[in-house]
């Protein structure tokens, strides 16, 4: 345990590593899922996502730049029509014999186009390369666009982990403290589960455009009071990044209380003669950053048009959110995927939150309302578990507001406080508790959504430490055998028949 506590102590002591180790992990975790998405399949020839909500995340973007159209019906008897994955198929199959047609006769998607967007840079590439080596050869489903999509995820996702550490720049932490803090984060929450298993979700790419936010509107802050025109293009900033972020995860949207709670305390902590033109600025910012959110939304809005008939609308209807957040307390500590049972460092990090920010009450102030509004929301929820998911996943978009807290705990560690060792191996435990419902999660040792498991975490331990090595092992080399990235039509085919 002190190996581990002093391991902590010493990762802010070489930040020049963090570009080169940075590198090192984006290509570890695009070489994997390469080898996952090659991966051949004894029951079908074609990989595919798995999972309802990956799959309505990918048919907005598939749909758009393979067939160009809004159409998902295609996309869903294709996956219904698929042996060697009878979960998947038979939840599509009775989807489309249940679900009735929106008013513009459309298979119904409720999810937003955001992760479409930020994966559409891969897929464009992946169709491009299709049309150079001919259409007419390749599977409307080929390896080649998962891929693509899939790589363009990561790269978003890994480019959060960077404006992370830029964030916490921001906020006064050195570079290596502010990579041992996301470092923490991403082993000790389901952040690195999200990113590194499974990116098809839209939470790593919600994480990015939030903690890009969160990064802009702190500069946005110090700009208030300068002489020139930076807050402005901050502000348009703001706005644009704040509706990708929604389009991604609509409780996103939440995140607009961050540069107000900055606005307020700016305000009122300014000299008087400051206090005019931070209040003019700040309303100007305000409709500037408006203004722009609904640009940046307009893919949503035609979305919504062409699927359902209307540029607004609600689409999760006949889910039921109460006024009062009754399920709060079971999301944060109770037995279905609560915040604290599952990611303990997220408990550690908001008891040191305020330390970093503790002469910055502004910042302090909009964190704690960021956190609050997500836990208001999915405390509200009837859903609140979220589904067979990793741990509470609502909280990975926010996983900026942990890393300035898990930068608190790294300075303590770092200086001669009483008890650092003794809390730098409370963080250890912390993250090693995380890995290890990493590899029970992935051998369905502790399921997503039913009760936490308890004992099963112990007896089964061989099964967990074997899931771990499977998964290390799987980071190449690849699979003896291998799916055709360019998978022929006729090969495609073969998928297709009863389970």
């Amino acid at each position: 345990m002190r190996r581990a506590a002093d391991v902590l102590r010493e990762l802010p002591r070489h930040p020049r590593l963090l570009p080169a180790l940075w590198a090192v992990l984006l290509l570890a975790c695009l070489s994997r899922m390469l080898s996952h998405s090659i991966a051949a399949s004894d029951k079908r020839d074609l990989r595919v996502l798995g999972g309802w909500d990956e799959n309505h995340y990918y048919a907005w973007a598939r749909s758009a730049v393979v067939d160009g159209d809004a159409r998902f019906r295609n996309d869903f008897e294709f996956l219904a029509s698929l042996r060697g994955v009878p979960l998947l198929s038979d939840t599509f199959r009775r989807a489309l014999d249940t679900v009735p047609d929106t008013p513009t006769g459309h298979f119904p998607n409720k999810y937003g186009v955001g992760n479409a967007l930020l994966g559409a840079p891969g897929l464009l590439v992946a169709r491009a390369a299709v049309l150079a080596y001919g259409e007419d050869r390749v599977h409307p489903f080929a390896t080649i666009y998962l891929v693509g999509y899939r790589a363009s995820l990561i790269v978003v996702a890994f480019l959060g982990l960077a404006a992370a550490v830029r964030l916490l720049g921001e906020l006064g932490h050195s570079r290596g403290v502010g990579a041992a803090s996301v470092a923490l984060v991403f082993l000790g929450t389901p952040l690195g589960y999200y990113i590194w298993y499974n990116h098809d979700m839209a939470h790593a790419g919600g994480f990015t455009l939030l903690t890009l936010l969160l990064l802009a509107s702190v500069r946005w802050r110090g700009a208030l009071r300068a002489d020139g025109r930076s807050w402005m293009a901050l502000a348009a900033a703001m706005g644009v990044l704040l509706a990708l972020a929604a389009m991604a995860r609509f409780p996103n949207a939440i995140a607009a209380v961050f540069p107000f709670a900055l606005a307020v305390g700016e305000w009122l902590g300014a000299p008087m003669e400051f206090r005019r033109r931070i209040l003019v600025r700040s309303v100007v910012s305000c409709l500037a950053a408006a203004g722009c959110a609904v640009a940046a939304a307009v893919p949503q809005l035609l979305a919504w048009k062409v699927v359902y008939g209307e540029y607004l609308l609600y689409s999760y209807t006949g889910e039921r959110f109460r006024a009062w957040p009754s399920n709060a307390p079971l999301v944060l500590a109770g037995a279905r995927n609560s915040l604290f049972l599952w990611s303990p460092l997220w408990l550690l990090a908001l008891g040191a939150l305020a330390q970093p920010v503790r002469r910055d009450a502004g910042v302090l102030a909009g964190l704690a309302a960021l956190f609050a509004g997500f836990l208001w929301l999915y405390g509200s929820w009837e859903f609140y578990w979220l589904g067979t998911s990793f741990g509470m996943r609502g909280f990975v978009d926010i996983s900026a507001v942990a890393m300035v807290g898990a930068a608190s705990l790294v300075e303590r560690t770092r200086g001669p406080l009483p008890g650092r060792r003794l809390l730098a191996a409370a963080v250890a435990l912390s993250i090693l508790w995380s890995l290890w419902m990493v590899g029970a999660y992935r051998a369905e040792v502790q399921r997503g959504g039913e009760p936490f498991a308890g004992r099963a975490l112990v007896t089964e331990a061989a099964d967990i430490a074997d899931q771990w090595w499977k998964d290390v092992r799987g980071i190449p080399p690849f699979h003896a055998r291998r799916y055709p990235l360019f998978t022929p039509r006729s090969l495609g085919e073969d998928s297709r028949g009863p389970d």
